[in-house]
């Protein structure tokens, strides 16, 4: 799978709403109960983000 903007990857992320910069949705990698992964288009066009949960721990905290 290609995808080459951050709404066309909200396609594949469950749960993916829109914010006004962003996207958030379920973090694929690792069993996400609430959306922790923060995605954008970034400064190249292409989509940028990272797992707001697995900035600190993993397992999530927020999954227990």
């Amino acid at each position: 799978m290609i995808v080459n903007t951050a709404a066309e990857l909200a396609q594949y992320i469950k749960n993916s709403k829109k914010y006004e910069n962003y996207y958030m949705g379920q973090c694929v990698l690792h069993d996400d109960k609430h959306p922790s992964f923060k995605f954008w288009d970034g400064d190249d066009g292409r989509p940028a983000g990272y797992c707001l949960c697995l900035l600190y721990t993993s397992p999530s905290p927020r999954d227990g």
